[in-house]
């Protein structure tokens, strides 16, 4: 038995003691209040200039301490607005595009909290080359927040015992941690589903990871996990979790996955509060932040212009927001069912619209032109069928939509198994732009109801507009029922795309 071990195991009892003295004394209970506070810092990072140069510790060190000093801030502002909980996005602290060796230097030790209760704040030297752990643990501490950050984590192996070590002797992980408002260590959680991530490895299972406080039980996860049934819907379907912590860098790639479609499409899918802390960096396109209650989006930002930091803080209902199918009525969230079964659709290739392929994100979808001002049509592929009943408020004459259809095993990146339905502002007048990115559009929409025939594990609902160039949220003009987008009284702003993203999980090939 080492002396961290013994240490842990010492701190145990006044750990605990201490614990339940300060949530006595700091905290309402969650029988008494209806709402908590959050933030979600989208962070900035500094960052090495050549990030497959590999520097000393003390360096990675400087480079790293240049990021906590902006979260220390941020903790403090937080604070300051009331703030109980605060979330920094992935890469925030160590930047982007390592190698294994380089990103080497910005890696720390990190005990599971399962096993060990560990206060980097209160005991700085019982684990050695824990500068970073150190700062989280004391910013959580001094400001009184749980505070979720994401770093690398290094675990030593050896390949005589373990056939699954890496050649260097180590595991490195894109790694979650959760301090909570004493500075204890109380969650952990490895990223599974790196995106091209050549400095990480991935973990041996997938984890479920949440910490528990006075507004209820907390999952966390990182980016693309996003997409997956483990963790993302396991969180709320197996273990009821109804609020969840995403750490992300994520690229904004139109026409519908961006940050804030993916973020806003999740949590009303699944009926969660989520607060998701994005990257900024207009140099890789990163961007897009927000806290969101079920249906409702709480606060977000779309920074498309300048590199800017932006602290984001809002009053989260303890019980998420839902809005039952067709009633405008606010609810309480419950789990919401998946799977329905699929309609009935004729699959037929109209000579006045006919079908047409072309790429769009890496996928052949097929498409149908939108020809007239109003109108009800439906494009098919195999089994998947998407129909849209829609009339234009306003046309403009040069720009073309169209009605998209894919199912089948998406292989950029990630090899996951998708059934989608997505309307799309076209590039220009050539219909083979209809998958292309597009950022501007003047046309609006009376009426639009989009639907398909999924079987997909979980249907996540994206919609875009755009007023004055600015891209933004449609947040009120629509309402969403399992693998249906309807909107209330048409779309004011010019609408880009409207998505229906089916993840099919079970088709998946893992």
């Amino acid at each position: 038995m080492n002396v961290w071990t013994v240490t842990c195991l010492l701190l145990n009892f006044n750990y605990v003691l201490t614990a339940t003295l300060f949530f006595n004394a700091s905290y309402p209970k969650t029988s008494t209040t209806t709402t908590y506070r959050a933030a979600v810092y989208e962070h900035v990072p500094v960052y090495q200039h050549d990030p497959k140069e590999v520097i000393s510790r003390e360096q990675a060190l400087g480079i790293m301490r240049k990021n906590l000093v902006v979260y220390d801030k941020q903790s403090r502002l937080a604070s300051e607005q009331g703030a109980v909980i605060i979330v920094f996005p992935e890469d925030g602290i160590y930047g982007f595009d390592h190698t294994r060796k380089s990103i080497r230097p910005y890696l720390e030790h990190i005990p599971d909290p399962n096993w060990w209760t560990w206060n980097p704040c209160d005991h700085p030297k019982a684990l050695r080359g824990t500068e970073v752990q150190h700062a989280l643990s004391c910013m959580a501490k001094t400001y009184g927040l749980y505070l979720v950050a994401n770093v690398g984590h290094m675990e030593e192996c050896w390949s005589l015992f373990d056939t699954n070590c890496p050649l260097d002797g180590r595991y490195q992980y894109n790694t979650n941690v959760v301090y909570d408002p004493l500075g204890n260590l109380v969650a952990r959680y490895h990223k599974y589903y790196l995106f091209g991530e050549p400095g990480f490895d991935v973990p041996p299972f997938r984890e479920i990871s949440y910490f528990d406080t006075p507004f209820g039980r907390v999952g966390t996860f990182v980016c693309a996990d996003i997409l997956h049934r483990t963790p993302a819907v396991d969180l709320f379907q197996k273990f009821g979790i109804r609020h969840v912590a995403l750490t992300t860098a994520w690229e904004t790639t139109l026409p519908y996955m961006t940050p804030v479609t993916v973020q806003q499409g999740y949590a009303v899918a699944s009926g969660v509060n989520l607060l998701a802390a994005d990257t900024q960096y207009l140099t890789f396109d990163l961007g897009g932040s927000g806290i969101y209650s079920g249906s409702e989006t709480l606060k977000y930002v779309y920074n498309t212009q300048t590199d800017t930091g932006k602290l984001l803080v809002a009053d989260v209902p303890i019980y998420p927001k839902v809005r039952l199918p067709g009633s405008g009525i606010e609810n309480k969230a419950s789990a919401p069912s998946v799977g329905h079964p699929a309609s009935n659709y004729k699959n037929e290739n109209s000579s006045r619209n006919p079908y047409f392929n072309t790429s769009m994100l890496g996928d052949e979808f097929t498409f149908v032109i939108l020809e007239d001002t109003e109108d009800d049509v439906q494009v098919c592929s195999d089994s998947m069928c998407c129909s849209l009943q829609y009339e234009f408020r306003e046309k403009h004459p040069n720009e073309v939509y169209a009605l998209g259809v894919f199912q089948g095993l998406h292989t950029d990146k990630l090899k996951i198994y998708n059934q989608i339905c997505s309307v799309v502002k076209c590039r220009n007048s050539d219909k083979l732009s209809c998958g292309q990115s597009s950022k501007r559009a003047k046309s609006t929409f009376n009426r639009f109801e989009l639907q398909g025939t999924f079987d997909a594990g979980m249907v996540y609902p994206y919609v875009l507009t755009v007023n004055r160039n600015q891209i933004k949220l449609s947040l009120t003009e629509w309402r969403y029922e399992y693998g249906k987008i309807t909107s209330v009284a048409g779309f004011h702003d010019a609408l880009l795309t409207a998505t229906l993203y089916g993840r099919c999980f079970s088709k998946d090939p893992f």
